[in-house]
């Protein structure tokens, strides 16, 4: 028993360790993006050799759940295929009336937070001629292979370094962009039915793999009107954390609305928009090959969205690595262990905004509602049954994580 106990309370610190909270951890994080790892996703998407929405009956099912299995392979167990309904008109299909099919995987935030980010890139892919007839295939590797390989390479770095967010990250492929940005209207308007949007934000990529090898690193980065922090902050990114340089076209409102995240903006939430600068010259064709692709682009394109989340649902990259000692030790929690009530002292210049009691598998099992610390706060523990647990303090200048013991 005493050797499982030790194995226990391990097994806690791990899951309760957040992870590149130095600026030397975060950038070993960052070494670990793949170009290859990216390749492979770009690779087996155009497998599929024609991945437009209305090119069979069964339409894109198999490429939903290839990402669906992608996603699980990295610890996305709820990753599943969300398929839906529409009937409509659109410019390549005519009346119809047929399901499409989305693709939402969830890493749940460890915190009460109703905030929620949305990485997000279209399965689904179109071929034309110059008679604008459908070809028999449309591989779509840049457009758009490659920004689904950039959410699932972020999958893997999450899973293989065991990040825990704060808010909730979802993963999503979008069908049917191609004629009309269906797909993503669709989730779109369910989250504002459920009254989602104010707190949903939404890093959209959509064509992020052609770059001449003898030219500058550039993107194009689109603004919503409803998001400019979101973009200083994505700007400030591409600058410090890839070898991307931020362009800022004067086509904003046109471009903007030609893409997934459109949709969301237009249902109230917040969202950026990442695009190659250099377009590629097979743009809707055939000729739309992987072997086209440059992959090490793809990859900063891939860290650019990871720093964007890990910013927001992890750790505040303007302060990262500052006064982290300091912070823990500047929070005493006692007794411990404890039969009923215990104490969290702070010092004066680092005030507890929040507490929060979790037990070994990260259940919230207790969050303050009262917001007025004093520099010693009592706490009451003597609801909780024997056992360790967790206790979570946010502060002015960060969060901090305490085991106690309950006797």
């Amino acid at each position: 028993m005493h050797r499982k106990l030790i194995i226990l309370i391990i097994s806690v610190l791990t899951l309760f360790q957040v992870k590149g909270q130095t600026p030397e951890e975060f950038q070993s994080i960052l070494n670990q993006f793949n170009a290859d790892s990216i390749s492979r996703t770009v690779h087996d998407l155009a497998a599929f050799q024609n991945r437009f929405c209305n090119n069979t009956p069964q339409g894109n099912r198999a490429v939903a759940e290839y990402l669906v299995q992608r996603l699980r392979e990295y610890g996305i167990e709820n990753a599943h295929v969300d398929s839906f309904q529409y009937v409509g008109n659109t410019w390549a299909t005519g009346q119809i009336d047929r399901y499409f099919y989305n693709v939402k995987g969830e890493i749940l935030g460890n915190s009460n937070s109703l905030d929620q980010y949305i990485i997000g890139a279209h399965l689904d892919a179109i071929s034309i001629n110059d008679y604008w007839m459908l070809t028999p295939t449309a591989p779509g590797a840049d457009d758009n292979a490659s920004g689904c390989a950039v959410f699932v390479e972020i999958a893997r770095i999450f899973h293989e370094n065991n990040l825990q967010p704060a808010h909730k990250i979802i993963f999503m492929g979008w069908d049917a962009e191609e004629i009309g940005l269906v797909g993503s209207y669709n989730d779109a308007a369910i989250r504002n039915g459920l009254g989602e949007s104010s707190y949903t934000t939404v890093l959209n990529n959509d064509m992020v793999a052609n770059q001449p090898d003898n030219l500058p690193y550039k993107i194009d980065l689109y603004q919503y009107d409803n998001a400019i922090e979101l973009h200083e902050v994505g700007t400030d990114i591409l600058e410090q954390y890839t070898t991307i340089t931020p362009n800022f076209p004067d086509d904003n409102n046109t471009m903007r609305e030609r893409s997934d995240s459109w949709a969301y903006s237009q249902a109230g939430c917040k969202a950026i928009f990442a695009i190659e600068h250099y377009f590629t010259g097979y743009y809707h064709t055939e000729q739309d090959l992987p072997q086209y692709l440059n992959y090490d682009f793809a990859k900063e394109v891939a860290k650019y969205n990871f720093a964007l989340l890990f910013h927001y649902c992890i750790a505040d990259l303007n302060t990262l690595g500052e006064h982290l000692p300091e912070l823990s030790e500047s929070i005493q929690l006692y007794p411990n262990p404890v039969h009923s009530q215990c104490y969290i002292r702070s010092s004066t210049d680092n005030s507890i905004q929040n507490v929060t009691i979790l037990d070994l598998s990260g259940k919230v099992i207790f969050q303050s509602t009262d917001n007025e610390f004093e520099t010693v706060h009592p706490l009451d523990l003597s609801f909780l049954p024997h056992g360790l647990f967790m206790i979570k303090i946010d502060t002015n200048q960060g969060t901090v994580y305490k085991k106690i013991i309950k006797q």
